[in-house]
Protein backbone atom coordinates (compact mmCIF):
# COMPACT_ATOMS: atom_id res chain seq x y z
CA UNK A 1 0.00 0.00 0.00
CA UNK A 2 1.32 3.42 -0.93
CA UNK A 3 2.14 5.66 2.04
CA UNK A 4 0.12 8.82 2.37
CA UNK A 5 1.76 12.24 2.49
CA UNK A 6 1.07 12.49 6.22
CA UNK A 7 2.52 9.03 6.88
CA UNK A 8 5.69 10.02 5.03
CA UNK A 9 6.00 13.24 7.03
CA UNK A 10 5.72 11.26 10.24
CA UNK A 11 8.76 9.30 9.06
CA UNK A 12 10.63 12.53 8.31
CA UNK A 13 10.03 12.90 4.56
CA UNK A 14 9.96 16.48 3.24
CA UNK A 15 9.82 18.38 -0.04
CA UNK A 16 10.83 21.94 -0.87
CA UNK A 17 7.39 23.25 0.08
CA UNK A 18 7.89 22.03 3.64
CA UNK A 19 10.96 24.24 3.94
CA UNK A 20 9.20 27.50 3.16
CA UNK A 21 7.96 28.17 6.70
CA UNK A 22 11.49 27.84 8.08
CA UNK A 23 13.82 29.34 5.47
CA UNK A 24 14.41 32.49 7.50
CA UNK A 25 15.07 30.67 10.76
CA UNK A 26 18.30 31.48 12.58
CA UNK A 27 20.89 28.77 13.23
CA UNK A 28 19.84 28.81 16.87
CA UNK A 29 16.20 28.23 15.92
CA UNK A 30 17.19 25.42 13.57
CA UNK A 31 19.18 23.73 16.31
CA UNK A 32 16.06 23.82 18.47
CA UNK A 33 14.01 22.48 15.55
CA UNK A 34 16.44 19.57 15.29
CA UNK A 35 14.99 18.40 18.62
CA UNK A 36 11.37 18.74 17.51
CA UNK A 37 8.91 15.96 18.31
CA UNK A 38 7.89 16.06 14.62
CA UNK A 39 10.21 14.03 12.40
CA UNK A 40 9.68 16.17 9.30
CA UNK A 41 10.71 19.28 11.23
CA UNK A 42 13.94 17.58 12.26
CA UNK A 43 14.59 16.81 8.58
CA UNK A 44 13.89 20.44 7.70
CA UNK A 45 16.40 21.51 10.34
CA UNK A 46 19.09 19.23 8.91
CA UNK A 47 18.61 20.46 5.36
CA UNK A 48 18.56 24.13 6.29
CA UNK A 49 21.52 23.81 8.65
CA UNK A 50 23.51 22.41 5.74
CA UNK A 51 22.63 25.46 3.66
CA UNK A 52 23.51 27.84 6.48
CA UNK A 53 26.91 29.49 6.19
CA UNK A 54 27.31 30.44 9.85
CA UNK A 55 28.25 27.03 11.21
CA UNK A 56 31.53 25.43 10.20
CA UNK A 57 31.57 21.92 8.72
CA UNK A 58 33.09 20.66 11.94
CA UNK A 59 30.37 22.20 14.10
CA UNK A 60 27.64 20.90 11.83
CA UNK A 61 29.13 17.40 11.75
CA UNK A 62 29.34 17.30 15.54
CA UNK A 63 25.68 18.27 15.86
CA UNK A 64 24.49 15.83 13.22
CA UNK A 65 26.46 12.88 14.57
CA UNK A 66 25.01 13.40 18.02
CA UNK A 67 21.51 13.64 16.51
CA UNK A 68 22.07 10.46 14.51
CA UNK A 69 22.76 8.47 17.68
CA UNK A 70 19.16 9.03 18.85
CA UNK A 71 17.27 9.54 15.59
CA UNK A 72 14.71 6.84 14.76
CA UNK A 73 12.86 8.22 11.74
CA UNK A 74 14.00 6.83 8.39
CA UNK A 75 14.01 9.94 6.25
CA UNK A 76 15.58 12.13 8.92
CA UNK A 77 18.37 9.59 9.32
CA UNK A 78 18.86 9.54 5.55
CA UNK A 79 19.01 13.34 5.46
CA UNK A 80 21.66 13.41 8.17
CA UNK A 81 23.71 10.78 6.36
CA UNK A 82 23.41 12.62 3.05
CA UNK A 83 24.84 15.75 4.63
CA UNK A 84 27.65 13.87 6.36
CA UNK A 85 28.54 12.08 3.11
CA UNK A 86 29.36 15.46 1.58
CA UNK A 87 31.91 16.13 4.32
CA UNK A 88 35.69 16.28 4.11
CA UNK A 89 38.57 14.44 5.77
CA UNK A 90 37.90 16.15 9.09
CA UNK A 91 34.28 14.99 8.95
CA UNK A 92 35.40 11.42 8.22
CA UNK A 93 37.81 11.50 11.16
CA UNK A 94 34.96 12.51 13.44
CA UNK A 95 32.72 9.78 12.05
CA UNK A 96 35.24 7.03 12.79
CA UNK A 97 34.47 7.32 16.52
CA UNK A 98 30.86 6.35 15.78
CA UNK A 99 31.59 3.19 13.78
CA UNK A 100 29.75 0.24 15.28
CA UNK A 101 28.11 2.46 17.89
CA UNK A 102 24.75 3.30 16.30
CA UNK A 103 22.03 0.69 16.05
CA UNK A 104 22.40 -3.06 16.42
CA UNK A 105 22.36 -4.17 12.80
CA UNK A 106 26.09 -4.96 12.60
CA UNK A 107 27.31 -8.51 12.08
CA UNK A 108 28.48 -10.21 15.28
CA UNK A 109 28.71 -13.66 13.69
CA UNK A 110 29.08 -15.03 10.20
CA UNK A 111 25.90 -15.19 8.07
CA UNK A 112 24.38 -18.52 7.09
CA UNK A 113 25.31 -18.24 3.42
CA UNK A 114 27.17 -16.17 0.86
CA UNK A 115 25.30 -13.44 -0.97
CA UNK A 116 24.21 -14.36 -4.49
CA UNK A 117 24.53 -10.78 -5.74
CA UNK A 118 27.46 -9.70 -7.89
CA UNK A 119 27.32 -6.12 -6.57
CA UNK A 120 29.05 -5.03 -3.38
CA UNK A 121 26.88 -5.44 -0.26
CA UNK A 122 25.73 -2.17 1.28
CA UNK A 123 27.33 -1.82 4.74
CA UNK A 124 24.86 -2.56 7.51
CA UNK A 125 26.40 -0.09 9.94
CA UNK A 126 24.94 3.35 9.23
CA UNK A 127 28.26 5.19 9.67
CA UNK A 128 30.17 2.67 7.53
CA UNK A 129 27.51 3.03 4.85
CA UNK A 130 27.92 6.80 4.87
CA UNK A 131 31.71 6.71 4.90
CA UNK A 132 31.69 4.33 1.93
CA UNK A 133 29.78 6.89 -0.14
CA UNK A 134 32.12 9.80 0.62
CA UNK A 135 34.81 11.21 -1.65
CA UNK A 136 37.65 8.76 -2.17
CA UNK A 137 40.01 11.29 -0.56
CA UNK A 138 38.90 9.98 2.85
CA UNK A 139 40.15 6.46 2.07
CA UNK A 140 43.38 7.17 3.96
CA UNK A 141 41.35 7.89 7.09
CA UNK A 142 39.59 4.54 6.76
CA UNK A 143 42.85 2.68 6.22
CA UNK A 144 44.33 4.22 9.37
CA UNK A 145 41.57 2.61 11.42
CA UNK A 146 42.90 -0.84 10.51
CA UNK A 147 45.96 -0.23 12.69
CA UNK A 148 44.77 2.20 15.35
CA UNK A 149 41.33 1.09 16.57
CA UNK A 150 39.47 -1.67 18.36
CA UNK A 151 38.04 -4.66 16.54
CA UNK A 152 34.46 -3.35 16.50
CA UNK A 153 35.61 -0.27 14.57
CA UNK A 154 37.88 -2.22 12.22
CA UNK A 155 35.05 -4.58 11.28
CA UNK A 156 32.81 -1.73 10.13
CA UNK A 157 35.62 0.25 8.52
CA UNK A 158 36.36 -2.76 6.31
CA UNK A 159 32.84 -2.57 4.88
CA UNK A 160 33.31 1.11 4.07
CA UNK A 161 36.70 0.44 2.45
CA UNK A 162 35.38 -2.41 0.33
CA UNK A 163 32.32 -0.47 -0.77
CA UNK A 164 34.31 2.66 -1.64
CA UNK A 165 36.95 0.74 -3.59
CA UNK A 166 34.37 -1.32 -5.48
CA UNK A 167 32.73 1.80 -6.91
CA UNK A 168 35.80 3.99 -7.41
CA UNK A 169 38.90 3.78 -9.56
CA UNK A 170 40.83 6.81 -8.26
CA UNK A 171 43.01 5.22 -5.57
CA UNK A 172 46.27 3.29 -5.24
CA UNK A 173 44.93 -0.23 -5.31
CA UNK A 174 48.18 -2.00 -4.48
CA UNK A 175 48.61 -0.06 -1.23
CA UNK A 176 45.02 -0.74 -0.17
CA UNK A 177 45.25 -4.42 -1.01
CA UNK A 178 48.47 -4.77 1.01
CA UNK A 179 46.89 -3.07 4.02
CA UNK A 180 43.86 -5.35 3.85
CA UNK A 181 45.97 -8.49 3.74
CA UNK A 182 48.18 -7.20 6.57
CA UNK A 183 45.05 -6.54 8.64
CA UNK A 184 43.83 -10.07 7.97
CA UNK A 185 47.15 -11.48 9.16
CA UNK A 186 47.04 -9.31 12.31
CA UNK A 187 43.49 -10.36 13.19
CA UNK A 188 43.45 -13.88 11.77
CA UNK A 189 41.61 -15.17 14.83
CA UNK A 190 38.62 -12.90 14.11
CA UNK A 191 36.37 -14.63 11.59
CA UNK A 192 34.28 -11.49 10.91
CA UNK A 193 37.40 -9.55 9.94
CA UNK A 194 38.67 -12.39 7.72
CA UNK A 195 35.30 -12.65 6.01
CA UNK A 196 34.96 -8.91 5.41
CA UNK A 197 38.48 -8.64 4.00
CA UNK A 198 37.76 -11.48 1.61
CA UNK A 199 34.69 -9.53 0.45
CA UNK A 200 36.66 -6.29 0.16
CA UNK A 201 39.24 -7.90 -2.10
CA UNK A 202 36.59 -8.40 -4.77
CA UNK A 203 37.17 -4.70 -5.50
CA UNK A 204 40.65 -5.32 -6.93
CA UNK A 205 42.09 -6.72 -10.12
CA UNK A 206 45.74 -7.61 -9.48
CA UNK A 207 47.18 -11.11 -9.57
CA UNK A 208 48.50 -10.84 -6.00
CA UNK A 209 44.95 -10.40 -4.75
CA UNK A 210 43.80 -13.35 -6.82
CA UNK A 211 46.57 -15.55 -5.44
CA UNK A 212 45.72 -14.60 -1.87
CA UNK A 213 42.02 -15.31 -2.37
CA UNK A 214 42.82 -18.67 -3.97
CA UNK A 215 44.86 -19.55 -0.91
CA UNK A 216 41.97 -18.55 1.39
CA UNK A 217 39.50 -20.55 -0.71
CA UNK A 218 41.61 -23.65 -0.09
CA UNK A 219 42.75 -23.22 3.49
CA UNK A 220 40.43 -21.13 5.69
CA UNK A 221 38.87 -23.22 8.44
CA UNK A 222 35.45 -21.60 7.94
CA UNK A 223 33.44 -22.95 5.02
CA UNK A 224 31.61 -19.66 4.56
CA UNK A 225 34.87 -17.72 4.24
CA UNK A 226 36.16 -20.23 1.70
CA UNK A 227 32.93 -19.80 -0.26
CA UNK A 228 33.18 -16.00 0.06
CA UNK A 229 36.69 -16.15 -1.39
CA UNK A 230 35.29 -18.07 -4.37
CA UNK A 231 32.59 -15.45 -4.80
CA UNK A 232 35.16 -12.64 -4.70
CA UNK A 233 37.26 -14.44 -7.30
CA UNK A 234 34.26 -14.76 -9.61
CA UNK A 235 33.48 -11.06 -9.24
CA UNK A 236 37.10 -10.09 -9.89
CA UNK A 237 37.35 -12.25 -12.99
CA UNK A 238 34.06 -10.95 -14.34
CA UNK A 239 34.86 -7.27 -13.76
CA UNK A 240 38.57 -7.31 -14.55
CA UNK A 241 39.03 -10.13 -17.02
CA UNK A 242 41.27 -8.13 -19.37
CA UNK A 243 43.59 -6.78 -16.66
CA UNK A 244 43.96 -10.21 -15.06
CA UNK A 245 44.99 -11.69 -18.40
CA UNK A 246 47.69 -9.05 -19.03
Amino acid sequence: MKSSREDLKKRGYINETDLQAYVYSSPQDLLKLLKSARAYERTVAVRLLERNTVMSKKELSEVLLLSLTIEKSLYTRLEICNVLAKGDIQTAEMMIAYLGKIGNNQYDCLPDRVSQKMSYPLPRDIIARTLGKMNVEILAVLLDTLENHEISVIREALDAIGYMCFYNEAFKKEIVREKLIKCCQSYKADEIIRWKIVRALSSFSDKHGVAWLEMISRSDKERLIRDEAERSLKIMKKRYKKSLED
